[in-house]
């Protein structure tokens, strides 16, 4: 049953339904397994989504409800929270969500902790690098400019978030 409702919630976002896709993946109790972050991706690929529509409506407090719900790890999708957890996709777009709500300190704080993130794991994988590239553009650092433009380089994110990204940056 577990492997029919994650298939489902697979096609739903397939078919560009976040809140369906969410839904079901609300009713899943997985046991923990090596294919358990796959679940957990769906999750945030569901989560995501649901906040670039919110983002799209300008509903900027759900958008970074919904964000923010993309970076738990909850227990019952049968994965752990890594120790170094990339997330800076979705602080990225809280941010440009705090940028719209007048809570500059908020979006700068969360900019700072995208830098940081970035330059303490140079040397990982960074599969959210490229918002980490964006940071370290618009902070204008001269030390992180050519770090910035390494990562700004390399592989796009999907495309719905690159619009979202283009259109509020």
């Amino acid at each position: 049953e577990v492997i029919l409702q994650v298939d489902l919630a697979g096609t739903l976002l397939a078919a560009g339904d976040p809140h369906a896709a969410a839904t079901v993946l609300d009713a899943v109790a997985a046991l923990p397994y090596e294919g358990a972050s796959d679940i957990h991706g769906l999750y945030v690929r569901a989560h995501i989504g649901i906040g670039l529509e919110a983002m799209k409506k300008s509903a900027w407090a759900d958008a970074v409800q919904a964000l923010e719900l993309s970076k738990l790890y909850p227990e019952k999708l049968g994965t752990g929270a890594p120790f170094h957890a990339d997330t800076r996709l979705q602080d990225y777009l809280i941010g440009l969500c705090y940028d719209r709500l007048g809570e500059r300190e908020k979006a700068s704080a969360l900019r700072e902790a995208i830098r940081d993130y970035t330059l303490s794991y140079w040397d990982e994988p960074q599969p959210h690098g490229y918002f980490g590239g964006l940071v370290l553009e618009k902070l204008g650092r001269r030390e992180d400019r050519l770090k910035a433009r390494e990562l700004l380089g390399r592989p796009k994110p999907a495309a719905d978030v690159l619009a979202v990204v283009n259109a509020l940056r």
